[in-house]
């Protein structure tokens, strides 16, 4: 990753961002408004609580990656429909996205595509049981809306390695 381009409604919350991130990344790192920078962008990120889509299939490049964890709910949507129909779809669970994210709920339900448009899981995609990219120009798609087994197997991976690095602070809860 050689650029950061954050985008957020409120300024002030980009440059925090940056501002955090400045020290650990060592990239540049720039606050933009302007969708059509999209262009530029090899992965995008989107982690909102948007009802609206956030960008359009002509913001952005062919072969791009989107990550998308907002629109958790049916009435959020990130993502604009024809993105997600011309696009290779992973996602964390696939009856969890179809049930609750507007991302799919919406264009479902107005015939974009269908729940068959998901090529599967991330855990079988990681097992290899399920093709990735075939082309550079593909577009590929991440959508999660959180697992609780693996929000639990994160939250063990970091504890465990907090013990071994002796960081962080131990606190009982129970006597």
């Amino acid at each position: 990753i050689k650029k950061l381009l954050v985008f957020d409604k409120f300024k002030e919350s980009a440059d925090r961002l940056i501002d955090d991130l400045r020290d650990q990344l060592q990239i540049e790192m720039v606050y933009t408004e302007d969708t059509s920078t999209l262009q530029e962008a090899d992965v995008i990120c989107t982690a909102t609580n948007s009802t609206a889509p956030l960008f359009t299939k002509e913001d952005i490049k062919k072969g791009v990656h989107i990550n998308s964890i907002g629109s958790f709910q049916p009435d959020m949507q990130e993502l604009d429909p024809y993105i997600i129909k011309d696009a290779k779809v992973y996602v964390d669970h696939v009856h969890s996205c179809i049930k609750e994210s507007g991302d799919f709920i919406k264009p479902i339900n107005d015939g974009v595509f269908g729940e068959d448009h998901i090529v599967g899981e991330i855990g079988n995609f990681c097992l290899g049981k399920i093709e990735g990219r075939s082309a550079n120009e593909e577009t590929t798609i991440f959508k999660s809306v959180g697992v609780a087994i693996q929000d639990y197997a994160v939250a063990t991976d970091v504890y465990e390695n907090s013990l071994k690095e002796k960081f962080g602070l131990e606190i009982e809860l129970f006597n």
